[in-house]
């Protein structure tokens, strides 16, 4: 069987559960491995990594490269 097919089984019998607590166990167990697998992917930054954006942010700041927020909002109206 495929996925595709095993998802479509799993969903006609999801729709049929009417035991509000198996449901909210199976959202908690999709829940948890969605962030599982998320985090999966996080990597911890090191100190000098840190050091070097912090440098780099003050950096752009002296050599004005920075929007305010008023800008940066009316920017994020035209992407729509």
């Amino acid at each position: 069987m495929d996925i595709r097919t095993r998802k479509m089984a799993f969903v006609e019998r999801f729709l049929n559960i009417n035991d509000e607590d198996l449901i909210k166990r199976l959202e908690l167990m999709i829940n948890t491995e969605k962030i599982k697998n998320y985090e999966s992917y996080l990597k911890p930054m090191t100190m000098e990594e840190f050091y070097k954006m912090i440098d780099r942010a003050v950096d752009d700041h002296e050599n004005g490269n920075v929007i305010s927020h008023e800008t940066l909002v009316e920017k994020i109206k035209t992407w729509k």
